[in-house]
């Protein structure tokens, strides 16, 4: 652990060397370097986003000039706060900010009363990762709701965390129909569009 932000950074710069075309070498003598093929269509790589959680983490992250992709069981209070570390760190180092502002969120919608208390209640009931907890009230991480406030929560991370992308997850509500999902997916991406 004491150790990872200098880990994670000497594996990015091998994968982003690698996507370069150059040859990489995971010795430091540099032998048995290997050239990636074929290489991606983006140059000069691949859009990266870093999950990251604490600011050391954050900071690393603003200070690479890499988009930051936040846990989708953080309170919006909590990334309110994240993005406030990472811009800074952004700013600090000189970087340009990051054109991608992704968030990701579990979003549930159906102006279906009796399936919306269902997910509520598996969201109570169920438990996170140990080491993942959340607060106990869902509305500080998920959004779960009819068109309405669906569309108000989105309005409001828009207004106020200003993101580029929205990504909706099933963390936690794994036991619901894959329909009843597509069909809420139908209905958020209608709202966000």
């Amino acid at each position: 652990p004491s150790t990872k932000r200098q880990i994670f950074e000497w594996c990015l710069g091998k994968m982003q060397t690698a996507w370069s075309g150059e040859p990489v070498s995971l010795h430091e003598d540099g032998s048995a370097a290997v050239t990636v093929r074929p290489l991606p269509v983006q140059q000069p790589h691949p859009p990266i986003w870093v999950a990251a959680f604490g600011p050391k983490a954050l900071t690393q992250a603003g200070r690479l000039g890499l988009p930051y992709i936040a846990s989708p069981i953080e309170t919006f209070d909590l990334l309110k706060s994240n993005y406030r570390v990472f811009d800074n760190a952004v700013a600090e180092a000189g970087q340009v900010k990051p054109s991608a502002r992704p968030i990701m969120r579990s979003i549930y919608l159906s102006d279906d009363n009796t399936k919306l208390k269902a997910v509520r209640r598996q969201l109570e009931q169920s438990k996170p990762p140990r080491g993942l907890e959340t607060a106990p009230d869902i509305d500080e991480w998920a959004i779960v709701g009819d068109s309405a406030f669906v569309r108000d929560q989105v309005a409001k991370y828009r207004e106020e965390i200003q993101p580029t992308h929205l990504i909706v997850t099933r963390l936690r509500l794994s036991a619901f129909e894959n329909t009843d999902f597509k069909t809420s997916l139908e209905k958020i991406a209608n709202i966000v569009s």
